[in-house]
């Protein structure tokens, strides 16, 4: 009943862990983009990033940041790209984060751009570190303008989130092979230098005659977007947000929902982008990847002990670590992210070993003639030392992980806070478990000896006649 209600309560609580792709690494770097209005000049740009570098000046001067890249005109006129490279961490007291947040406080006191700075990922994905980013798709620009703009509003006024704003001035590129290239129009002719050469631009009609377009066409000049995005073939608007430590991109993503839901209409939809559409992915295949370990593991053990229940008492000690895991995540303060998702599957198979050693010896005492409960206590008390011994081992092995500083520590704990904290817990459990459970389940089969005695019986009566 313990091990039902530690299960159930992890199940409840399992909603409440943060969920993002990848922890916050510090990999001493932070990356900063610069958007200045559509139309300024080049030297307005390189004003605006020079007046960041003087902000940022005294973090270098103090020595946690060593070297400021700036690239102006990234792009566009008005777009510029700059690169933080922050101190060794042993060279430094404050934490990548810290700093990240300092420069953010110090750029709202900058007029005229928007700008805010990310933090990359081990994991390498496009326009990873942006924080949240997301489309709101339609059938009209106009409509999807109103809608976006109501949208930052609202998440302006959500606790956690940081700046947020529009996108839609990336330079138009195709991405073949991981690899980006601009596209470019170019006229085969006479070059197309101002809105009146496309008056004299001929095409061909059904008949095969060429006539201008200005036979057809006429020509209006007006303000418009720089570039009107499509997603998935559909009218879009881009938006992205950064995030403070308080708001996990679960949690934001989750929160532009409940807002699309009330603000959106009918034909709107919401796609989420770079890191965003990765975590839906990861978490729309969790339960798959889950389920299939789980599969695996109990086709096997069913192969090796030639009967389905003992496989069934050895797995009916996993859920309860999966269980175990998710209070070592909540406990720690650690995050639903791949990494910790990739230590819950190996959990799986270190979970099974402890009842393996027991039901494996069980087994052989029933073979021997004692009956189901003899065989069960006296494999638990056999047994005992083995159990604390493979599972001090394993959890004093993943010490280190979860003790890890420097470079890629974030997700060293991560791996580790789920190994050690969910099999340190879950053991405790285990040792009541799956007793109670073979004592259940045990007698619903026949001990080997008994089905090999059978067996040579047979054979003997097949051969006398």
């Amino acid at each position: 009943l313990v091990s039902v209600f530690v299960m159930v309560t992890a199940i409840l609580m399992a909603t409440t862990i943060r969920q993002e792709l990848t922890p916050r690494e510090d990999r001493a770097v932070a990356l900063l983009r610069v958007t200045a209005p559509q139309g300024v000049s080049l030297e307005y740009t390189q004003t605006k990033m020079l007046q960041i570098e003087d902000l940022v000046m005294p973090l270098r001067d103090a020595g946690e940041v060593t070297n400021i890249f700036s690239i102006s005109g990234f792009g566009a006129d008005n777009v510029g790209f700059m690169v933080f490279t922050l101190a060794k961490w042993q060279d430094r007291a404050r934490s990548q984060q810290e700093i990240v947040d300092e420069i953010n406080g110090k750029l709202r006191g900058v007029i005229g751009v928007r700008a805010f700075a990310i933090q990359p990922n081990s994991l390498g994905i496009r326009g990873a570190g942006r924080g949240l980013a997301f489309s709101i798709t339609g059938d009209s620009y106009t409509q999807l303008a109103e809608v976006a703009e109501e949208m930052v509003d609202r998440l302006n006024q959500t606790p956690g989130m940081g700046q947020v704003q529009l996108d839609g001035r990336r330079v138009t590129s195709v991405f073949i092979e991981n690899k980006s290239f601009d596209v470019q129009m170019l006229s085969t002719s006479n070059p197309i230098n101002d809105p009146g050469d496309l008056e004299n631009v001929f095409v061909q009609t059904e008949t095969g005659q060429m006539v201008p377009m200005s036979s057809f066409v006429t020509l209006e000049e007006r303000a418009v977007a720089p570039e009107l995005d499509r997603e998935g073939q559909n009218r879009s608007v881009e938006l992205t947000a950064g995030l403070t430590p308080a708001l996990s991109l679960g949690d934001a993503f989750a929160q532009v929902q409940e807002i699309g839901d009330e603000i959106l209409a009918d034909e709107n939809r919401i796609v989420p982008l770079a890191e965003a559409a990765t975590l839906d992915q990861t978490n729309s295949g969790i339960l798959l990847t889950f389920g299939f370990a789980i599969l695996v593991v109990f086709l096997v053990l069913s192969a090796q002990f030639e009967s389905f229940v003992s496989a069934v008492v050895v797995m009916a000690t996993v859920p309860l670590g999966l269980a175990c895991a998710v209070f070592a995540l909540l406990l720690s303060g650690q995050s639903l992210n791949v990494y910790s998702q990739i230590g819950l599957v190996i959990l799986i198979g270190i979970m099974a070993k402890n009842g393996i050693l027991i039901v494996e010896f069980a087994n052989q005492l029933r073979d021997k003639g004692a009956d189901v409960r003899e065989a069960i206590v006296e494999a638990c008390t056999i047994r005992l030392r083995p159990v604390m011994m493979t599972m001090t081992s394993t959890v004093l092995g993943g010490l280190p992980l979860v003790l890890s500083t420097g470079a890629g520590a974030e997700a060293r704990e991560a791996l580790g806070w789920v190994i050690v904290g969910g099999l340190g817990l879950a053991t405790v459990f285990t040792l009541y478990l799956t007793p109670v459970a073979y004592f259940l389940l045990a007698r619903f089969s026949t001990p080997n000896a008994q089905a090999e005695a059978r067996l040579r019986k047979e054979l003997e009566q097949a051969q006398t006649i």
